[in-house]
C-alpha cells in the first residue's frame, strides 16, 4: 500500500514538472510575441502620438499679462487663499506672503529736506 502513494506522488510531480516546463516555454514564446506586437502598434501611433504632444506643449518662455488667470494683481499681498471641495466636505489653506512685502507698491515721493 506504501508503494501505491509513492508512485502516484512521483507521477503527480512528474506532471507538475511537465506543467511547468510548458509554461516556460509558452512564456518564453508569449512575451517575445507580446512586444513585437505593441512595438509594431508603436511606431505606427508614432506621429499621431508626437503631434498630440506638440499640440498640448506649452511653448516656454512664457509670459503672462498683468492680472492673469492665475491670480489677480494685488498691490502688497499679504496672503494667498485656497479653498478647496470634494462633495459635501471642503478645506483651505491660508499661505503668508511675508516675502512679497511692497511688491506693485510705488515708491513714496522723497520729502524735501528744505519744507
Amino acid at each position: 500500500m506504501g508503494g501505491s502513494i509513492f508512485a502516484g506522488g512521483a507521477l503527480g510531480g512528474g506532471a507538475g514538472v511537465a506543467a511547468i516546463g510548458t509554461a516556460i516555454v509558452a512564456t518564453g514564446v508569449v512575451v517575445p510575441v507580446y512586444f513585437l506586437v505593441v512595438a509594431s502598434f508603436n511606431s505606427d501611433n508614432k506621429a499621431a502620438i508626437v503631434a498630440e504632444f506638440n499640440r498640448r506643449r506649452l511653448a516656454l518662455p512664457l509670459t503672462l499679462a498683468p492680472g492673469s488667470l492665475f491670480f489677480p494683481m494685488v498691490a502688497n499681498p499679504r496672503s494667498l487663499g485656497l479653498r478647496w471641495s470634494s462633495g459635501t466636505t471642503g478645506d483651505g489653506l491660508l499661505l503668508p506672503l511675508d516675502s512679497l512685502h511692497g511688491l506693485h507698491v510705488t515708491a513714496a515721493a522723497p520729502a524735501s529736506a528744505g519744507k
